[in-house]
């Protein structure tokens, strides 16, 4: 075990209750390791959830994945900022790249998919991979939060799109 290694398992230990030293053991990680792929997935999700600093988390998003091009986790995440960021023709490449990797949570994925369709409007392919993930979940808690998104998307969908105009 490296020192980058001791170093990111004290962050990740201290993550999210102290953000303090989960940087810190951060930044020794990143000294010893630079492409350390798991201390650059982790300070990108502390840029990103912590300090919405998009630019920051997206530089140590491509870092892990330039190191370890199939690490899961830091795909899901990237292509999480990405849909914040409304950078959609990137985040679905990203995500479709991401279906082809090998551990991936097809859940969780699925989620994001949902979200990229429902981000654009599309309602009818929002609901569709919501209700292929609740299908897929093996958890009652996820169970009842897709059913709660679910249910969310139909609301949307009886309203109606509240931007076109109508005469």
């Amino acid at each position: 075990m490296t020192l980058a290694d001791q170093y990111f398992i004290k962050a990740h230990e201290e993550y999210p209750w102290s953000i303090e030293a989960t940087l810190e053991n951060l930044q020794y990680a990143l000294s010893y390791d630079p492409e350390h792929v798991d201390a650059n997935y982790l300070m990108g999700r502390v840029m990103f959830e912590e300090f919405e600093r998009f630019e920051d988390a997206e530089e140590y998003f491509q870092a892990a994945l330039g190191s370890q091009p199939r690490h899961h986790k830091t795909g899901m995440e990237y292509a999480r900022l990405l849909l914040r960021m409304q950078r959609y023709p990137e985040a679905k490449k990203l995500l479709t790249y991401i279906e082809t990797l090998v551990g991936v949570d097809p859940v969780a994925l699925g989620r994001l998919w949902a979200q990229f369709h429902e981000m654009q409007g599309q309602l009818e392919e929002a609901l569709a991979y919501l209700q292929r993930a609740q299908y897929r979940t093996m958890c009652v808690g996820d169970e009842e939060d897709l059913t709660a998104e679910i249910e969310r998307v139909q609301r949307k969908q009886r309203m109606g799109n509240p931007f076109v105009y109508v005469e």
